[in-house]
């Protein structure tokens, strides 16, 4: 790479190294173990995905996520990114309260569902406790990478929509 005077760098010496950091926006990978050429630095400043298809990808990609435990995760999250999509949503910061209010009443529906025998599609309260625990913990990923202010999971009204389930459960 060749410095060109139109670009601005800042020099900063590092007591504990012989050459000086060069700030230029690109990193070295040699400092790290890589090859010995300087290549852009692919991190941007943007917050990270914002829509929930790209956050959903990244939060199934991250950590130790596997085997059955990361295929159930991914069925639900899909199944959710399906109804928010039938909504019209697509971008994370649209998932609030309201929207998972109107999912957990989903979820009532499809566990009235699965106590008619005629009715195909219903799930248990277990079930429903699962999918909200799922969510929960994609939009709590979320949170603590800023790409949302808080879990919408989590907020008052759909706990009293969680409610319900506590008493399918009990019943």
């Amino acid at each position: 790479m060749v410095l060109t005077p139109e670009k601005q760098y800042s020099v900063n010496w590092n007591p504990l190294c012989i050459s000086p950091v060069i700030h230029t926006g690109f990193r070295c990978p040699r400092a790290v173990g890589g090859a010995r050429t300087m290549e852009p630095d692919t991190q941007d400043s943007s917050p990270g995905p914002q829509t929930v298809e790209d956050a959903i990808e990244e939060f199934l990609n991250s950590g130790t996520k596997s085997g059955n435990y990361k295929s159930n995760l991914r069925s639900v999250l899909e199944k959710w990114y399906g109804w928010l999509t039938d909504r019209g949503i697509t971008e994370l910061n649209a998932v609030d309260k309201r929207v998972m209010a109107n999912y957990a009443e989903h979820l009532h529906q499809r566990i009235t569902a699965g106590q008619t025998p005629t009715i195909d599609g219903g799930i248990s309260s277990a079930t429903a406790w699962t999918y909200l625990d799922y969510i929960s913990a994609f939009l709590d990923y979320c949170v603590e990478w800023d790409y949302i202010p808080h879990n919408p999971a989590q907020k008052g009204i759909v706990k009293g929509e969680r409610s319900w389930i506590a008493a399918q459960t009990n019943s």
